[in-house]
């Protein structure tokens, strides 16, 4: 059986295209991180549904190390950032 992280990233990686014009960023660095760093997606439907992807890998790696970092992830087109609603839970700092 495959890991929740491999899982994950496989997910996200059928949904890259790589000279699609939206990216996951951290709405306060505009860097993207793992594990969507380097990914573009030609659609703000599957950007989005990375940013959900993303999210899921993230507080699985938490699991892992409490100490990962959190980020606001939203989708941006070329350089306009766009939020994408946060889950009630991660607004709240729970798990």
């Amino acid at each position: 059986m495959q890991s929740t992280l491999w899982t994950l990233r496989q997910r996200i990686e059928r949904l890259t295209a790589p000279a699609g014009p939206f990216r996951v960023v951290d709405a306060e660095t505009g860097r993207s991180p793992v594990p969507v760093d380097g990914c573009r997606f030609d659609t703000r439907r599957r950007a989005r549904t990375a940013v959900g992807l993303a999210r899921a890998y993230r507080n699985a790696l938490r699991e892992y190390d409490p100490r990962t970092p959190r980020y606001s992830l939203v989708v941006e087109r070329d350089g306009t950032v766009r939020a994408v609603a946060t889950p009630r839970h991660e607004r709240e700092g729970s798990l």
